[in-house]
């Protein structure tokens, strides 16, 4: 049996179609919104505090501004969600979560992929006041400095 070319496309789009309704099905509880820092908004999908602070505090990276520049590291004020506070939380529905400040110095050397703007940046390129987002090899709610893997900048003033 020959299938004519509209018949064909058809076919296509119903497929097209259905994929796309299960794909928006499937993410219609994964919405997490960024705020400057780690994720904070979080649906009923985490619905007990262990679970969520096991979670953030395996966190490799921090969202902050960049405070000030030193040889070789940037001192980065961060948000972070406050683990002390997460017994408060209704996991019912989706909520922003209280956050902390925390100051980290992250340290850049000649392997850490740095960013600004989008494009291949240098550690020059980066100055007080950008929003960036820096990785660490490791779990960052412990710690106050590391070694970033990358660093991420834009600037907050487009």
């Amino acid at each position: 049996m020959e299938y004519t070319l509209r018949e064909k496309i058809f076919g296509v789009l119903v497929f097209v179609l259905a994929v796309s309704a299960f794909f928006f099905w499937y993410q219609k509880d994964k919405s997490i919104e960024s705020g400057a820092g780690v994720n904070t908004l979080f649906s009923a999908e985490v619905n007990h505090p262990e679970v969520l602070r096991e979670s953030l505090a395996g966190s490799a990276q921090i969202n902050g501004i960049i405070k000030s520049i030193g040889n070789g590291f940037l001192a980065v004020e961060a948000d972070l969600v406050d683990l002390n506070k997460l017994e408060a939380v209704d996991f019912l529905k989706s909520q922003r979560l209280e956050t902390v400040k925390k100051d980290y110095k992250v340290f850049a050397d000649a392997k850490t992929a740095i960013t600004s703007q989008g494009l291949q940046a240098g550690f020059a390129d980066l100055k007080p006041g950008m929003a960036v987002r820096a990785v660490s090899p490791e779990a960052v709610y412990g710690v106050s400095e590391f070694k970033a893997l990358n660093i991420d900048a834009f600037s907050i003033n487009q």
